[in-house]
């Protein structure tokens, strides 16, 4: 007895560190393929948040937890039901039917739970959702005095996914409640049954114990899974839409390396609707820049402008036409290798948790001559060196603890990292100060001479004058591409045409229909790039 209980401890021993490994390795292994799916579903416009990373945690954690060995140890069932029906024929099948009746229980509970467990968790997601988008808009909440409605909110969502999981819990509560009364039950029975037989010499006492015992260690398994269904369920919940992400989005396919860029950049018919949008936001937009170029994309808020940037840097793909960087689409480059060749800095700097340092290396090997090169070319430097910890200084989730100017310097370094061929940037001057507009245009003369093919969005004249070529965006449309000098001609030559037809309406009165006279109206004004002082 004493060397078959070392060696069940051993092989037990052995069986829940291979599970909690094959967890671990299941993670690591699947891991970086969610992250990679995430990142797609995001680019694609339906994003799943770290859902996929939960779904993989809740599958590693079933793999290293007590719920899969209570199914593991199901399949011995029909060993220890035979062993008993060799005590005797009687208790045997007094053991199968136990079996069944557990197994019953445990069907039950499933469907009986199920629905409110599946309501319970989507409320539940419902409510977080809520309480996250408040918690990041927290200035907001506090400023306009939204707490109170924001608790309401969550409460309001929360109390039906408690009263659900409530429900859930009571129904697989009672089924394992009812579980253990029939393993004890037909203990208790096969204790009788086997005195009766003993008595009736039919078997011995030895037996009759060893039939219960051999009784609990059957059922036992099966009262334990009974409490473990529910992650079971999960378990299979999530592993379903680990394989729903995995299968929609397939890992990008090897390419092969190009060589290094010069920074031509040509986009040819571009249209672009977002996933469930009823109108595009870019379309027929074409242009062409030689490397070296400088361009600056005007154009009213709404215009695609944001869009335009993403399409161009491989963050989304169009529905129709094609960006290419020296000849070849964005989308056949390596993405690990395109990304060392372009800089992009968005509207909401879209930094992360750590240091300055961390940033600006892009979250790789800091590299510290190329870090300062960066931050100094991006006028950064001075701006940093007097942070409490310089380069190291942690700033927070998101940029939390800089300013919005600040946040945006520091993405602009992070965009120059390694010396890019080319660089998008998405109004970069939006938190600027005027000493930031005037390091930004100084940086931004630095790069013309440095050869750095330049797209700007920006609303700012001395930005847009320092260009080579102006683009104009509106309704999703290019309505022009030149020279910047003939396109801000044109532009001021519309606004002066405006503004006289507009002094030459505003006296006249017309009446029709015999309703009462009312002015006319004029058309709205043209796109135009704005100065921070006076006109353009």
């Amino acid at each position: 007895a004493a060397i078959a209980l070392v060696a069940y401890a051993a092989l037990e021993i052995a069986r829940r560190r291979i599970l909690s490994r094959s967890g671990i390795w299941l993670e690591k292994e699947l891991g970086p393929r969610v992250i990679d799916a995430s990142l797609q579903a995001k680019l694609r416009g339906a994003s799943i948040g770290a859902q996929g990373l939960r779904d993989l945690a809740g599958v590693r954690n079933f793999l290293s937890g007590e719920a899969l060995t209570a199914f593991m140890d199901a399949p011995w069932f029909p060993v220890f039901a035979f062993m008993i029906y060799l005590v005797h024929p009687v208790l045997g099948i007094v053991s199968v039917i136990g079996a069944g009746l557990l197994v019953t229980c445990a069907y039950l509970n499933d469907r009986l739970s199920q629905a409110r467990l599946a309501a319970a968790n989507s409320g539940s997601q419902a409510a977080n959702g809520h309480a996250e988008q408040a918690i990041a808009n927290a200035e907001a909440v506090r400023a306009m005095g939204m707490r109170h409605a924001v608790i309401a909110l969550w409460n309001s969502d929360a109390a039906n996914a408690r009263d659900d999981q409530l429900k859930a819990a009571d129904t697989n509560t009672n089924w394992t409640s009812v579980a253990k009364f029939l393993r004890f039950g037909l203990q208790i029975g096969v204790l009788g049954a086997g005195a009766f037989f003993v008595l009736a010499g039919e078997m011995t006492a030895g037996g009759m114990i060893a039939a219960s015992i051999l009784l609990g260690r059957a059922l036992a398994p099966a009262e334990r899974a009974i409490g473990s269904w529910r992650g079971y369920k999960s378990a299979k919940s999530s592993l379903a839409n680990l394989d729903k992400i995995l299968n929609a989005l397939p890992p990008e396919p090897v390419r092969l390396t190009m060589p290094e860029p010069k920074g031509e950049v040509e986009a040819t018919n571009l249209r672009y609707q977002p996933p469930g949008a009823q109108e595009p936001t870019l379309q027929q937009v074409t242009f062409k820049l030689l490397a070296g170029e400088t361009c600056v994309v005007i154009g009213p808020s709404g215009a695609g402008k944001s869009t335009l940037c993403r399409l161009l840097i491989g963050a989304a793909e169009p529905q129709l036409g094609e960006v290419r960087l020296d000849g070849v689409e964005v989308h056949h480059w390596p993405p690990d290798q395109i990304g060392a060749y372009i800089g992009y800095a968005p509207q909401d700097a879209a930094l992360f948790s750590g240091s300055i340092s961390r940033n600006i290396a892009r979250l790789g090997e800091a590299d510290s001559d190329k870090i300062v090169k960066a931050a100094t070319l991006a006028r950064a430097h001075d701006l940093i060196s007097r942070l409490p910890d310089g380069y190291e200084t942690d700033i927070g989730v998101g940029g939390s603890r800089l300013s919005g100017g600040q946040r945006q310097r520091i993405a602009l370094a992070r965009a120059l990292y390694g010396d890019p061929k080319l660089v998008v940037l998405d109004e970069p001057d939006a938190h600027l100060d005027e000493d930031g507009r005037a390091a930004l245009t100084d940086c931004l003369k630095d790069l013309r001479t440095r050869g750095v093919t330049l797209i700007v969005v920006t609303h700012v004249t001395q930005i847009a004058n320092a260009a080579d070529k102006a683009l104009v965006l509106e309704n999703g449309r290019s309505t022009a591409f030149a020279e910047t000098e003939r396109v801000l001609a044109a532009i001021a030559k519309r606004r002066r045409q405006f503004a006289e037809a507009a002094a030459d309406a505003k006296p006249r009165l017309v009446s029709g229909g015999g309703g009462p006279a009312r002015p006319t109206a004029a058309a709205a004004p043209p796109t135009a790039p704005e100065g921070s002082h006076g006109e353009n």
